[in-house]
């Protein structure tokens, strides 16, 4: 990946420097959102000003009709506060900058933590339920415009719900386990009114053994108590994702294998993507993603986020193609992406389907 690429990790190193990034006019801009620096052991070692917007244009043209959109994808702001030198204050607003009516839309990242030693962190409230390969991957550094339908459809429809976790991480090894609320979502913390869920991660890094920048292989399990009310996750039992990221100075791979097994009326469901990508240069990049899905039931699948707006369609079979193109200006903290879609969605109990091809193209900034 652009951010992480180091010239002794394996393969030729790149050359090219930006003339922005090496000008020193980027890291000014982005030294500034620290607001207080103090000495790690004060009682106030740090506080940030943190935040991204991301901006999207859509053009989709398909057989259900045509949709063409302009706006703000992501704003968030907040504030991470580090406390002596174990503890970290986060928290973070989503605004809605489309309509602004009202301007507030929900609380995001809202939790303490707490690091006793370099290899155990312990995080308590809203927080990221990290799983799937692109579900585990911030939105700032996702290499496609959107995350997949795999996500979309196994993952949860909110990122950031009421839990607690633990993670503990040494040399090229990382676990996770972490008990969430699933209940009724709300713009803050919901409702606790459903039942919990279970998220458990391992991975380990082959990256010395492969000579390679990364090579992470992950297996991601969740399992969920059922309950009608819960809004915060897909009606899910239990989802297993094995995922895979690899990367040598020039190109890389990623891809991802999950299972769910579906409570009520959802289907159980089987999803794979394999994402392959070119580094050109250090500021440009090329990326292509394969997205497949297949359900045991009727109307198993749903279309992603834009599709959806012209179609609701279920179906039993899912293919998606991506090629796209990214232009980093400070690595993943501002970048442009663009990139073209196909998406055919099967039906094959006699339901429309869907067929439509897709162009995209946004700014993504963070800090």
């Amino acid at each position: 990946m652009i951010a992480t690429r180091g010239g002794d990790a394996g393969g030729e190193a790149l050359s090219t420097v930006d003339p922005i990034e090496e000008s020193g006019i980027l890291e000014s801009l982005w030294d500034r959102a620290v607001l207080i620096r103090n000495d790690p052991g004060d009682p106030l070692a740090s506080l940030a000003f943190t935040g991204r917007l991301h901006y999207d244009y859509v053009h989709l043209e398909a057989d259900a009709g045509d949709e063409e959109l302009w706006g703000f994808r992501r704003a968030r702001t907040g504030l991470r506060a580090r406390l002596f030198q174990q503890w970290e204050l986060n928290g973070e607003v989503e605004w809605d900058l489309n309509d602004a009516d009202p301007l507030y839309d929900s609380l995001t990242n809202v939790h303490l933590v707490w690091r006793p030693t370099a290899e155990w962190t312990f995080r308590a409230g809203k927080q990221g339920a990290f799983f799937t390969m692109e579900g585990s991957t911030s939105s700032n550094e996702l290499l496609t415009m959107e995350r997949s339908n795999l996500a979309n459809n196994l993952w949860f429809p909110s990122l950031f719900i009421p839990g607690v976790t633990a993670e503990y991480a040494k040399d090229e090894y990382r676990f996770t386990a972490g008990l969430f609320s699933g209940g009724s979502a709300s713009p803050e913390f919901g409702n606790f009114d459903g039942s919990v869920f279970g998220l458990f991660t391992a991975g380990r890094d082959f990256a010395e053994e492969l000579d390679a920048n990364e090579a992470i292989l992950a297996l991601h399990w969740v399992v969920q108590d059922p309950d009608p009310k819960n809004t915060f996750t897909r009606p899910n039992e239990q989802v297993a994702s094995i995922n895979f990221r690899y990367e040598k100075d020039r190109w890389g791979w990623r891809g991802d294998l999950s299972r769910s097994a579906g409570a009520f009326d959802q289907a159980d469901l089987t999803g794979v993507v394999l994402m392959p990508y070119l580094n050109l240069n250090e500021q440009w990049q090329v990326v292509a993603r394969a997205t497949f899905l297949e359900s045991d039931g009727a109307d198993g699948i749903r279309l992603a986020r834009y599709e959806n707006r012209l179609s609701t369609e279920r179906g039993d079979g899912y293919e998606d193609f991506y090629v796209g193109l990214n232009r980093y200006f400070k690595s993943h903290r501002l970048k442009w992406q663009t990139g073209i879609s196909h998406v055919r969605l099967h039906d094959s109990s006699g339901g429309a389907g869907f067929d439509g091809w897709g162009c995209s193209s946004g700014i993504r900034i963070s800090w």
